[in-house]
């Protein structure tokens, strides 16, 4: 059986795996993050979301969605770390980052991309029936720092 060591990933190596499945996206580099922004769409007929992943080098991720989203203001607004009302974005929550469910060794292109559409997905079916569909655990305070 052979054994495959997951290593981990440099910026340059997730720039050239997302650009393989996601031409469009407008990739930044800057001096110790790499900046992904994608327009998402869950499904044909949702609507278009701007999302903004600040990957850093050290292996911190933040995934943002930004624009004209629906009920920033409800204090139930699930499965987020911040809300910036100013910026009109929410900070999402993908995984569980004491869990070590994501790390720099995985390919942003197969987690953290197709997880922040699931969440939108999630979201939408939320907004439609103010029931967060999605499971996982809800961060904590203490959680958000530690991604």
């Amino acid at each position: 059986m052979k054994r495959t060591f997951l290593t981990k990933k440099s910026l340059p190596q997730q720039y050239l795996a997302i650009k393989t499945v996601f031409p469009e996206a407008n990739i930044k580099f800057g001096k110790r993050n790499m900046i992904i922004s994608l327009t998402l769409q869950p499904t044909e007929l949702s609507r278009k979301y701007q999302t903004e992943f600040i990957l850093e080098k050290f292996g911190k991720c933040e995934v943002w969605v930004h624009g004209d989203l629906k009920k920033l203001d409800d204090p139930n607004f699930p499965h987020k770390y911040d809300i910036d009302k100013e910026k009109k974005r929410v900070r999402i929550c993908l995984y569980h980052p004491i869990k070590d469910e994501w790390n720099t060794k995985l390919w942003l292109k197969d987690t953290l991309i197709p997880w922040a559409i699931e969440w939108l997905f999630f979201y939408e079916l939320w907004l439609a029936t103010g029931k967060w569909l999605g499971g996982g655990e809800h961060p904590t305070p203490q959680d958000s720092q530690e991604n």
